[in-house]
């Protein structure tokens, strides 16, 4: 029997993808992809912050490996972060109110949820 050298690689992975996307791409489809395009952009860009590596970017999924866990777990807040700021931003100049909550699941993920109603 032959003996062969594994290498092996340590990989912390950072996947994103958009909450009913297929809806939203039924809604407006043009107003969809341009957003999911500048939110893309802007979680390239923490990513290389956080020292990480966009892997791919299919559809509406970003994934992601990083070398440290740290390092994947602060980029996910500090996507969560702008995104939320954008949101915020887009929301005001369209003249939306807005409410953000964290919400616990029983399973101890958690999941942010925006709502917004004209104002």
């Amino acid at each position: 029997m032959t003996t062969q050298e594994v290498k092996r690689k340590l990989t912390a992975i950072l996947s994103a993808d958009v909450k009913g996307y297929s809806r939203l791409m039924g809604e407006d489809e043009e107003a969809t992809v341009r957003t999911l395009n500048a939110y893309k952009e802007v979680m390239t860009n923490l990513i290389q912050q956080c020292h990480g590596r966009v892997v791919d970017a299919p559809g509406d999924n970003v994934l992601a490996e990083f070398t440290s866990v740290v390092d994947a777990v602060r980029c996910a807040v500090e996507i969560q972060k702008e995104l939320i700021h954008s949101v915020i931003i887009n929301c005001a100049q369209n003249g939306l109110v807005i409410s953000w909550w964290h919400e616990a699941t029983d399973d101890t993920r958690c999941r942010n949820r925006c709502s917004w109603a004209a104002g």
